[in-house]
């Protein structure tokens, strides 16, 4: 995320984005609430990564990356690490970060954030991830081609922002990697601004060939993207993942992204407070505690996530007394 630019309507979404070649692999249809199939051609790597759960955190900046990696050495699971990448930065700025990261977590790299999304071409978003890719291919589990894409701030509409998925998506499979896309989840038709933005509106959108090239199909869900906030139950939530996994049909499920919003994801029109550390907490467990029952509806297509957006800044650079990593490696521990 990288803050989002919002747009009201009564109250419009929020993003803590804001603010600051072999074959394709292939993985076998499964339906809605199904484990996904293998087919002989996904790679190995692919296959055996996917059977294990994802304990999730992102990484939304490597400018500490000593801090970032002290505080996932401190987690008590291999950790899957989102890592956000920076539009003004390119592979070149990232090895480091990556040789890092790789070498001590399951990675998912994130090649354009939502709110960068709105700022590239179709080429532009097609070179980038064919150069992270030929870059980094076999040090990256997960390459995130699209994120938060039915969020007004991503583009103008679905034809724009599918066009850039597509294209990215076509480069990382053409490497034999896998793709994942995360879907804002939205309670009531007054969190977002455009009609396309509702999730059975946009999952109506997808081309054919952009479903056939997920992997993995995420969604996104902050209370206060929402005002009053949204705190859908799990069945709800289950009910919003049965759909992406009917849009995606070779897809695994899970949560990519969770965090307590902050001021500095307000506008003008809405107002989000600083949230306490009690907050945070309860705004983790309230979410990471519907996992279970997620996990038994959807079985082995489901690979859990979480990826608390928010760890930067509320583990690894937290001040003294502030951090939440004992909760947050309580409840991924858990999964």
């Amino acid at each position: 995320m990288v803050l989002a630019a919002l747009l009201l309507v009564g109250c419009a979404p929020v993003s803590p984005h804001e603010g600051a070649p072999t074959a394709p692999p292939t993985t076998g249809a499964a339906s809605a609430s199904g484990a996904a199939g293998t087919d002989d051609g996904q790679s190995a790597r692919q296959g055996d990564a996917t059977a294990d759960v994802m304990r999730g955190v992102t990484l939304d900046s490597v400018d500490d990356l000593g801090a970032a990696e002290r505080a996932i050495d401190a987690l008590p699971f291999t950790a899957t690490v989102r890592l956000v990448t920076d539009p003004e930065r390119g592979p070149d700025d990232y090895q480091e970060a990556i040789t890092a990261l790789s070498s001590r977590a399951r990675l998912v790299v994130q090649l354009v954030d939502s709110t960068a999304m709105a700022g590239l071409g179709v080429e532009e978003a097609r070179s980038r991830a064919r150069a992270f890719v030929q870059r980094y291919a076999g040090q990256v589990e997960v390459w995130e081609v699209g994120n938060e894409v039915n969020g007004a701030w991503a583009g103008t509409g679905p034809q724009e922002i599918n066009a850039k998925v597509l294209a990215m998506a076509e480069q990382v499979r053409a490497a034999g990697e896998p793709t994942a896309i995360t879907v804002n989840l939205w309670s009531r038709p007054d969190c977002y601004e455009e009609e396309w933005e509702d999730e059975a509106a946009y999952l109506a959108t997808v081309p054919a060939p952009l479903a056939g090239a997920i992997d993995y199909a995420f969604l996104s869900a902050y209370e206060t993207a929402c005002d009053p906030v949204q705190r859908p139950s799990a069945a709800e939530v289950g009910d919003a993942l049965e759909a992406l996994g009917a849009a995606f049909p070779k897809a695994r499920l899970g949560i990519g992204e969770i965090g307590a919003q902050r001021g500095e994801d307000s506008d003008s029109g809405h107002i989000i407070s600083e949230p306490t550390r009690d907050e945070k907490i309860a705004v983790a467990r309230r979410w990471i505690g519907m996992n279970g029952q997620l996990a038994q509806r959807f079985g082995d297509r489901y690979v859990g996530g979480w990826f608390w957006w928010y760890f930067r800044q509320d583990v690894a650079e937290a001040p003294a007394g502030e951090s939440i990593g004992g909760e947050l490696a309580d409840l991924l521990g858990a999964l």
